[in-house]
């Protein structure tokens, strides 16, 4: 087969967006039986499979410190990385958007700050090892975040323990951190 712009295209596009929201591509990859053998883009597919693009975002990614320009949490940011640790948010961003942290499997400890006001579904699905969160405002104020609680989604933040009033994460966190 010929390796045309418009395959090369294809294939960039299907590994860029299954690496930034392996769910949204789950359906077409796991099982097979949604990609026709002989559809245009199932050799991109296949690939993206064979290749582990599909798998989830940086395997050795354990800490991050959001930029301090970042305003908006995108949908799936950090779906499934499953290495992630540890999560600076930055102050101005208002949401976290659905299954932002998804499937972070060993998510331990997050810096939420004072400025977020809504916690869309599934942000915080399956991230059992949450067991801290670091607030930057009162107990009053995580109060009036809008947190969803559509089928226990949001569980494991729910019932970390919150400790209120915080600037961040605490430096030894972060001593890792790229």
């Amino acid at each position: 087969m010929r390796l045309t712009r418009r395959i090369m295209a294809i294939l960039l596009t299907l590994a860029l967006a299954s690496s930034l929201c392996p769910a949204a591509y789950a359906a077409i990859v796991e099982p097979f039986e949604d990609v026709p053998a002989d559809a245009y883009y199932a050799p991109a597919v296949e690939w993206a499979v064979d290749t582990g693009v599909t798998d989830g975002i940086a395997p050795t990614l354990n800490s991050v410190r959001l930029p301090s320009t970042l305003t908006q949490l995108a949908f799936c940011a950090f779906h499934r990385c499953k290495s992630l640790e540890r999560v600076s948010i930055p102050d101005g961003v208002s949401e976290i958007s659905h299954t932002c942290f998804e499937f972070c499997d060993n998510l331990k400890e997050i810096y939420i700050p004072a400025s977020v006001t809504k916690v869309a579904p599934f942000a915080f699905l399956s991230d059992s090892n949450l067991t801290t969160v670091y607030y930057g405002g009162s107990e009053e104020d995580w109060k009036k975040i809008d947190i969803s609680t559509t089928e226990n989604c949001n569980e494991y933040l729910l019932n970390a323990n919150i400790i209120f009033n915080s600037t961040g994460l605490p430096s030894t966190s972060m001593e890792n951190y790229p």
